[in-house]
């Protein structure tokens, strides 16, 4: 893989994802994608996931919270994977980038807010084509796009961009897909660690029934300094996990504790995608990468899958039976990463 490309989803991996969100015709709808750093794989993620609706002939709806779909990365100066959409899908977008598609959208319409981007508005693709998203500038706008692709796409797949956790919100979306990527850390350890928070907080689940422990309900997110200041408690709720915040110090004073984090609303971890690329070389081993976050997100209890090696690993239930469950399973793998926002 040169400095211009990027590696895409393989049909493998692809399957993989559909699997583990879509056991049966009952799956979610509306997911959200969520980086648990800069650079996690969420694009290509988010187009494995399009890729997978459309092999079961469902029609397609994209948007970001933050901007997507630009060709390298200003920071760190790669490649990165463009958002190609299909023909027949529809995407939520700035108008300046609808106008600039010309031809290729069809069916546009302004959805009667905007950003700093100009306008947003809404269009069906035409012609297969690369597409800039953004034009998103709150929560309240994300849930009038949201509506506004439920009613035309069958899945609504909502980009959640850096280290935002907005989307994962039960009036945004009914299930969660994090990207989990080896450029959170130094060393492949040390980014899995870091990943860590953001995966707990979105695998935070409502408190168990008849549990008497002292409860601390959190006003509004559930913070480092809310715990530092109810050292005696059992407990800490909040609304939902996009409001739990706790830092990788926070989990810890939280389990010293033996205290617990939950929600009042929940929606499933459904998949977390392993990304080992690094632009400076071919990054951390595929395979070990792979094993290493399934171990240490045993406790999250949610797949693993990397989207472009065609790997899986985890609690395997809707992906595998007999003695290949909780291991790491391979299919047509390939060299390379995934790299994006």
């Amino acid at each position: 893989m040169t400095d211009t490309e990027t590696a895409l989803p393989c049909a493998a991996g692809i399957q993989h994802l559909a699997a583990a969100l879509w056991p049966n015709a009952d799956g979610p709808r509306r997911i959200a994608v969520v980086g648990a750093s800069k650079n996690a794989g969420k694009t290509t993620a988010m187009l494995a996931i399009a890729a997978a609706a459309r092999v079961r002939g469902w029609q397609v709806g994209l948007l970001t919270i933050g901007v997507d779909g630009e060709q390298r990365d200003a920071w760190l100066d790669f490649a990165k994977p463009r958002v190609t959409c299909e023909q027949g899908a529809w995407v939520v977008t700035a108008w300046p980038w609808i106008a600039q598609a010309g031809q290729k959208l069809a069916d546009a319409t302004d959805l009667g807010f905007g950003s700093a981007l100009g306008p947003t508005g809404i269009a069906r693709i035409r012609t297969r084509c690369a597409v800039q998203l953004g034009g998103i500038a709150h929560r309240g706008q994300l849930r009038r796009a949201v509506q506004a692709l439920a009613a035309r796409a069958d899945v609504v797949i909502v980009d959640g961009a850096y280290h935002r956790q907005a989307a994962a919100h039960p009036d945004i979306a009914d299930a969660v897909v994090v990207a989990v990527g080896a450029l959170a850390g130094s060393t492949g350890a040390q980014a899995i660690a870091a990943s860590m928070p953001t995966l707990r907080a979105l695998a935070a689940r409502p408190a168990a029934s008849g549990d008497r422990t002292p409860v601390v309900a959190a006003a509004g997110a559930l913070t480092d300094a809310l715990v530092a200041d109810h050292p005696d408690a059992g407990t800490f709720r909040t609304r939902d996990a996009s409001r739990v915040l706790l830092s990788a110090a926070g989990w810890q004073a939280l389990d010293r504790m033996g205290a617990q984090a939950v929600v009042e609303s929940a929606i499933p971890l459904a998949v977390i995608v392993s990304n080992p690329f690094r632009p400076d070389s071919q990054g951390e081993d595929a395979r070990w990468f792979c094993g290493a976050l399934a171990d240490a997100a045993r406790g999250v209890g949610a797949p693993i899958v990397d989207v472009v090696a065609g790997l899986r690993a985890g609690p395997l239930q809707e992906l595998a039976t007999g003695p290949e469950r909780n291991t790491i399973a391979c299919a047509a793998p390939r060299a390379g990463g995934n790299a994006d926002a």
